[in-house]
């Protein structure tokens, strides 16, 4: 008797998981391709992610979900968009 451990499955490659809305899901990943390469803080994100050898599907949905992280807090705060927000609060 075989018994898989949980993950250790490799019959086919991993996919982005297919919870939630549809529309918004792709959005927010399309958007995470702009911001990979243009907006300083999901671009070091989603550097280290890569560096720590993370395939890139899976730092570009990491990225995607920092990204809509980033659009709430913008969205429930009231306020524009600070890069330097964590390095702020670190220093007070």
């Amino acid at each position: 008797m075989c018994i898989a451990l949980k993950g250790s499955s490799v019959w086919h490659k991993p996919t982005i998981g297919h919870t939630g809305q549809t529309r918004l899901r792709t959005a927010f990943y399309m958007a995470t391709l702009s911001a990979a390469q243009s907006n300083p803080v999901i671009k070091t994100f989603y550097d280290r992610l890569r560096a720590t050898g993370k395939p890139m599907k899976v730092a570009r949905c990491a990225a995607a979900r920092k990204l809509l992280h980033i659009a709430w807090a913008v969205v429930k705060k009231r306020q524009p968009f600070d890069q330097n927000y964590v390095l702020k609060q670190q220093t007070t």
